[in-house]
C-alpha cells in the first residue's frame, strides 16, 4: 500500500509540474518497485473484470433513461461568479432603493404637512383681502380650497401608490436574498474534496522531515464558499508545514514521551453565527514561549508584558520571525504566519492560537461564511462615512460632554462596561486622519465599544448613521491589501462611498498620543469657527421645505455645513445632538414656533450665546420689536436677498469670534 500510495503522490506531482509548465519528476525508479510489487499477483487466467470492448459502456446505466437525461448541469465557474456578482449589484440597487423609499415617506409627510398649512392660511385669510366679486366671477376663497383638496387627493392617491411600491420592494428583496442565498449555495464545496491533496502534502514533508504523521478531518460535512477554499489553500498548506516542522516530534521523541510513533494534525470544521470556523491543530509539541522570547530577544523586538497566547502569535506573525535552528524549505524562512494572517484579514477574519507546551497547538481561523453581504454599522468622522462589522461590536452608547471631556483629559482614557475597559480614542486619530479634532459640542456623544479576540477598544465618532446589511466590494482586491485597517468598500444608497474597517488590524495599532494631535485644542463650547478651523455650521428651522432646500442649497455653495429643522421640537432635538454657530429661524411653525425657540435659547447655559438670524414673511413693527426684546441677533424679511444673508452670518460669526478672543 505504501508503494501504491507513493505512486499516487507521484502522479499528483508530475501533473502539477504540467500544469505548471515545468518537466515532470522522472518516475522510472518509482513504476519499477511498483510493477516489482505487483507482478506476483498478476495472471492470464484471471483477467480483470471489464468490459470486452473499451469503448462500450460495461453498466447498463447507459440505457437507463434516466442516466441519459441527466440530472445535473454543469456550468464554468466564471459563468457561476459572475451571476453571484450580479445579485451583489442588484443588492446594492435594492439597498439604494429603499433608501429612495424612505426619502419618498419623509416627502409624502412634508408635503402632507404643506397642506394643511395652506389650509389654515386660506382659512384665516380676512375678507378685505380678496378681491370685491360680481354675479359672474367664482368666489377666490371657494377657488382656493378646492385647489387644496384636489393636492389633498394627490397626496392619498400618491401615498397609496407609494405604500403599494413598498410592498412590491418588500417582496423584491425577499426574492433577492433567497436568489443571492442559491447561488452561493451553488458555489458551496465540500471541504473533503481538499483533503487528498492536504494528506499528499502531509505525506511528502513529513518524509523529506524524517517523520511520520497523517491527516484527519474532523467534520467532513464542512463546505464552504468556493472562491473562499481557494484562498484558504495556502493558509492552511502554511500551517499544516508549521505544524510538521515545528510541532510533531521524530518517532525516537514522542516514543520517549510516550506518544504514539505517528503524529496526528486534525482540521476541524464548526459554525458560529455568520462565522465559518476552521481549526488545525496537532498532538506536538506544541509553542515553547521562553524559545520565542528568547528569539524575539535576539532580533531586538520588544516583549508583552504576559506571554499569553495572542501575544505569542503576534510575535510569530512578524515578517522575518522564526524559531528554526536551520533553514530549509519547510522552516526557517520566516514567511508563514504572517502571510497567513494577512490572507485571513483579506477574507475578513481573524487567526487565533492556543498552545499546550508538550500537547500542541491549535490555529483558529474565523472566515465570513460567505462573502459580498455583511452586516455593519455606519459612522462617521471628519466629514467621511466608515463601516464597522458588526461582528465586532459589543454595544454602542451615548456619553455625556463631560465624561467625554473628562476621557479626554485622562492619561490612560478608558470606559468602563460590564465590568471590563474598553481603552479609549478619537476614531479619526486612529486612522491617521489629518487634523483630527473631536467635536465636543454635542450633549451626547457616540461610542463604538469594539472587541477582537481578548482586546476592546472604545471608539469616539461624530455621527452614528445605524446599523444595515451592505453589498461589500473589493474583499482582497488591491484596495484592501495596499490599505492598512481596510477590509473593502461599500457603496451606499446616496452613492456615497464608505471604507469597510479591520478592527483586527485597527486594535493591534499603538493607541495615538491625546496630547499629539489635541496640542492647543480648546473646549469646543467657547471656540469660535475660525478657531476650529472648520465650515460653519447652520442650523436652518422652517417648516417649509423649499425654504429649507433653497437656504442649504445657497449656504453649501458658501462652504457651509447645514442642518435642517421642520419646526421648533425638532430643532431642540438637533440642538441637543450638536451645538451650531449660527440658527437661522422661522417665526410659524407647527408644535412650536420661532419665539418659543428663541427664548428657549437665549434661557439655556449652553446656548444662550448661540447668535439666532430670524427670518420671516411676517415683518410688521411688532414681530420685530418681540424678536429683539427676545435677544435675536438679527431680522430679515422674506424674501431675502443671498448676498444680504451669506453677509449677515458672516458678520455674527466674525463678532462672535472677536468677543470670545476678548473674554479669553
Amino acid at each position: 500500500q505504501a508503494v501504491v500510495q507513493e505512486a499516487l503522490d507521484h502522479l499528483a506531482e508530475a501533473l502539477d509540474q504540467v500544469g505548471a509548465g515545468r518537466t515532470p519528476p522522472d518516475g522510472a525508479a518509482i513504476r519499477r518497485r511498483l510493477q516489482d510489487r505487483l507482478r506476483p499477483q498478476s495472471s492470464p487466467s484471471n483477467p480483470p473484470p471489464g468490459p470486452a470492448h473499451p469503448g462500450i459502456p460495461h453498466s447498463s446505466e447507459a440505457s437507463d433513461p434516466e442516466t441519459q437525461r441527466g440530472g445535473t448541469l454543469r456550468l464554468a465557474t466564471e459563468t457561476l461568479d459572475e451571476w453571484v456578482n450580479l445579485a451583489k449589484e442588484d443588492g446594492l440597487f435594492t439597498l439604494r432603493a429603499e433608501e429612495h423609499q424612505t426619502l419618498i415617506n419623509s416627502h409624502l409627510e412634508e408635503l402632507h404637512k404643506t397642506i394643511e398649512r395652506v389650509r389654515r392660511q386660506i382659512r384665516g385669510l380676512p375678507s378685505a383681502a380678496l378681491p370685491s366679486l360680481t354675479l359672474d366671477e367664482p368666489d377666490p376663497h371657494q377657488a382656493l380650497m378646492e385647489a387644496v383638496e384636489d393636492l389633498t387627493s394627490l397626496h392619498a392617491t400618491l401615498q397609496r401608490l407609494n405604500l403599494e411600491n413598498g410592498r412590491l420592494l418588500q417582496q423584491q428583496q425577499t426574492v433577492q436574498r433567497n436568489l443571492q442565498a442559491g447561488l452561493v449555495e451553488a458555489r458551496m464545496i465540500p471541504f473533503s474534496t481538499q483533503l487528498p491533496r492536504l494528506q499528499r502534502l502531509v505525506r511528502q514533508v513529513a518524509r523529506e522531515l524524517g517523520k511520520e504523521a497523517r491527516l484527519e478531518l474532523v467534520g467532513a460535512s464542512g463546505r464552504l464558499d468556493r472562491a473562499t477554499l481557494e484562498r484558504l489553500a495556502g493558509p492552511l498548506e502554511h500551517l499544516i508545514r508549521n505544524a510538521l516542522a515545528h510541532g510533531i516530534e521524530p518517532v525516537e521523541e514522542r516514543l520517549a514521551r510516550g506518544k504514539p510513533p505517528t503524529g496526528t494534525i486534525r482540521i476541524g470544521f464548526a459554525r458560529e453565527g455568520d462565522d465559518q470556523i476552521i481549526t488545525v491543530s496537532d498532538d506536538g509539541r506544541g509553542i515553547d514561549p521562553q524559545r520565542v522570547a528568547q528569539r524575539a530577544r535576539e532580533k531586538g523586538l520588544p516583549l508583552p508584558e504576559s506571554l499569553t497566547p495572542q501575544a505569542l502569535l503576534e510575535l510569530l506573525a512578524r515578517p522575518g520571525f522564526s524559531t528554526a535552528e536551520r533553514l530549509d524549505q519547510v522552516a526557517g524562512r520566516g514567511i508563514g504566519l504572517d502571510a497567513v494572517q494577512n490572507d485571513i484579514r483579506e477574507l475578513g477574519g481573524s487567526l487565533e492560537l492556543d498552545s499546550r507546551p508538550g500537547q500542541g497547538a491549535t490555529f483558529t481561523l474565523r472566515i465570513p461564511f460567505t462573502l459580498g453581504m455583511s452586516r455593519c454599522v455606519l459612522v462617521g468622522t471628519q466629514g467621511s462615512v466608515y463601516a464597522v462589522p458588526a461582528q465586532h461590536v459589543v454595544q454602542v452608547i451615548q456619553l455625556g460632554r463631560d465624561e467625554i471631556e473628562r476621557l479626554y483629559r485622562h492619561p490612560e482614557p478608558a470606559v468602563v462596561h460590564e465590568g471590563k475597559p474598553y481603552p479609549f480614542t478619537y476614531l479619526a486619530a486612529l486612522l491617521h486622519l489629518p487634523h483630527p479634532r473631536p467635536d465636543l459640542s454635542p450633549h451626547l456623544a457616540p461610542v463604538i465599544l469594539v472587541h477582537h479576540q481578548d482586546r476592546r477598544l472604545a471608539l469616539h465618532v461624530d455621527q452614528l448613521l445605524g446599523s444595515r446589511e451592505l453589498v461589500l466590494k473589493g474583499e482582497g482586491a488591491p484596495l484592501a491589501s495596499d490599505h492598512e485597517g481596510v477590509l473593502g468598500a461599500t457603496v451606499l444608497g446616496d452613492g456615497r462611498v464608505a471604507l469597510v474597517l479591520d478592527v483586527a488590524e485597527l486594535m493591534s495599532r499603538p493607541l495615538p498620543e491625546q496630547e499629539s494631535w489635541q496640542e492647543g485644542e480648546e473646549d469646543t463650547r467657547t471656540q469660535s469657527p475660525e478657531r476650529k478651523k472648520g465650515p460653519l455650521k447652520v442650523l436652518v428651522v422652517d417648516d417649509s421645505i423649499t425654504v429649507r432646500k433653497v437656504t442649504e442649497r445657497l449656504l453649501t455653495r458658501h462652504h457651509m455645513e447645514v442642518h435642517t429643522a421642520r419646526d421648533g421640537l425638532e430643532a431642540l432635538k438637533r440642538l441637543e445632538e450638536q451645538t451650531p454657530d449660527i440658527v437661522l429661524l422661522d417665526i410659524e411653525m407647527p408644535r412650536m414656533d420661532g419665539f418659543e425657540v428663541a427664548e428657549r435659547i437665549r434661557n439655556s447655559e449652553r446656548w444662550r450665546h448661540l447668535p439666532i438670524i430670524m427670518i420671516s414673511s411676517r415683518s410688521g413693527q411688532r414681530q420685530r420689536a418681540r424678536a429683539i426684546q427676545l435677544g435675536v441677533d438679527r431680522f430679515l424679511s422674506k424674501p431675502y436677498q443671498e448676498a444680504v444673508l451669506v453677509a449677515q452670518i458672516e458678520a455674527l460669526a466674525h463678532h462672535r469670534q472677536a468677543a470670545l478672543e476678548q473674554e479669553n
